[in-house]
């Protein structure tokens, strides 16, 4: 308790200072909101790169994410860049990583594989693909691969919702396998990659009718649904 303390008030500090134009990200979200401009795959560039500009101030200064510096990313072209995941079942860390990644590449065409059931639940279905987080099935990640996208794929896929606090960053089999052959079929490079600290910021440890328990959901409401800040690392 005492560590998670000082790790949120120096989180705390951070975020402060690193959210200078909140009002003016706020906007933006809100306007793309209001106005939709989604493709024919249901994506919303503008709302997208609105969110995204939004979490980066957010995910440096809560989650103090760290991205190596030499990380290779693609500037053009198809890639697939595959991570674990943890067992938390929103996208959370798949917004995150988005935004990083296309930060970091200097590219728009990101795209994430998340859960199918992603889009299926009410209200967050709909936005989770307007930001570019698609549901993972087989030919996704080949159509999007066919047209140079930067995507994004956990192989994991929902076989990692089953992992608890004790199994963390310990791979399961792959549910989502077929994301790594679609590419290799394609000859598209595969950048395995690895994040950390995720999995502390949602301990599961246990489930109940399904719903995963942290030590800090549901105990707290929606406060709950929000990271611990302990510091998330990319490889």
């Amino acid at each position: 308790v005492s560590d998670v303390a000082s790790e949120a008030r120096d989180a705390g500090t951070r975020l402060w200072r690193s959210l200078a134009d909140t009002r003016g990200r706020a906007t933006r979200v809100a306007f793309a909101l209001r106005a939709p401009h989604a493709d024919d795959a249901g994506v919303d560039a503008e709302l997208r790169d609105a969110v995204a500009e939004a979490v980066r101030p957010a995910a440096r200064g809560w989650l103090g994410l760290k991205l190596r510096s030499d990380l290779p990313l693609p500037q053009r072209g198809a890639a697939l860049i595959v991570f674990n995941r943890s067992a938390w079942p929103l996208p959370l860390e798949a917004i995150v990583l988005s935004a990083a990644i296309s930060e970091r590449a200097r590219r728009r065409d990101v795209y994430v594989l998340w859960d199918p059931t992603i889009a299926k639940a009410p209200f967050l279905g709909r936005y989770a693909r307007r930001l570019g987080i698609l549901p993972a099935a087989p030919g996704r990640a080949r159509e999007l691969l066919e047209q140079s996208a930067l995507v994004i794929g956990f192989p994991e896929g929902m076989a990692a919702r089953e992992k608890n606090y004790a199994d963390r960053y310990r791979l399961v089999d792959f549910a989502d396998d077929f994301v790594v052959r679609e590419a290799a079929t394609l000859g598209v490079p595969v950048v395995p990659a690895a994040i950390v600290g995720h999995e502390e910021s949602f301990p599961v440890l246990g489930r109940v009718a399904g719903v995963p328990l942290t030590p800090m959901f549901p105990l707290t409401g929606a406060l709950g649904l929000l990271p611990l800040p302990l510091g998330w690392k990319v490889r």
